[in-house]
């Protein structure tokens, strides 16, 4: 019986040291150093053939050390599940130098939509770089909506 009841009293100690050594992780508002793409104007829609969605995509020349700017369109539709090529504002297709795609993907969440970007562009030293940023929103039929993606991936 004893044993029972010092277990009770030291469980709540042995959980706040176990959960105290897990590492933190910081949110996205926390780091600044952290990169992101600006969408606006996200609209998305669905019909018996699937879903899409359309948003404007911008970052600013210099987001990170000689990446090229970009203000794009892109449509990504969720039932293809593949990387769309964005486009250029006027419709035109990007150059071959400087690209970016856009993905609608499942998650666990059917509330939520999963999306990704992909810029992928070529160095003046001649290599390629691809900055791919998710994120998942929590969409609003009928309203335009703009949120960031942070790059997360940079290879």
């Amino acid at each position: 019986m004893r044993t029972g009841i010092l277990a009770a009293l030291l469980a709540p100690t042995a959980t706040y040291t176990s959960a105290s050594a897990i590492p933190q992780h910081q949110s996205r508002n926390t780091c600044p150093d952290i990169p992101t793409f600006q969408a606006t104007d996200y609209n998305w829609g669905c019909s018996p053939g699937g879903c899409s969605s359309s948003f404007n995509l911008t970052a600013a020349a210099g987001y990170r050390a000689g990446a090229p700017g970009f203000n794009v369109k892109c449509s990504p539709i969720f039932i293809q599940q593949l990387w769309v090529p964005c486009r250029n504002a006027d419709g035109s297709e990007l150059p071959a130098t400087s690209r970016v795609e856009a993905i609608w993907t499942q998650g666990p969440d059917y509330e939520r939509q999963f999306l990704g970007v992909a810029h992928i562009y070529l160095r003046e030293d001649g290599k390629t770089v691809n900055a791919t940023a998710r994120t998942d929103i929590l969409p609003v039929r009928g309203e335009p909506m703009k949120f960031l993606f942070p790059v997360t991936i940079i290879s």
